[in-house]
């Protein structure tokens, strides 16, 4: 990216492969619960789990949280976007998820 400028850089959006980003969790996912081996512990190498109640929603949404999932390697990130992405809760709900999204740090540039 040498070509670039500084407000350039600011605006790419670069994939990170350790991050699983999964939206449509019920409102009451916690740590503790994502981490059970039922959900996401079952993956190894989780590092740290982020959940976000405050992102705005489509009003289908309103229930669900978005939950940030790092791990210490991109296989087991994958594992848990595929595993999120063929799950399905009793009311018909499907979770979505990808890998997280980042940009360069503002402060570094």
């Amino acid at each position: 990216h040498g070509d670039l400028s500084i407000d350039e850089l600011r605006n790419i959006k670069l994939r990170n492969r350790r991050v699983c980003a999964v939206r449509g969790l019920p409102s009451f996912a916690t740590e503790k619960l994502l981490v059970m081996s039922e959900w996401y512990g079952q993956f190894k190498g989780m590092h740290k789990i982020h959940i976000d109640k405050n992102k705005p929603k489509a009003i289908h949404e309103t229930d669900s949280v978005l939950a940030f999932i790092t791990f210490d390697n991109e296989k087991s990130a994958q594992d848990a976007i595929n595993f999120s992405n063929n799950a399905t809760f009793g009311d018909g709900r499907k979770l979505k998820a990808a890998f997280g999204i980042q940009y360069y740090c503002r402060n570094f540039l």
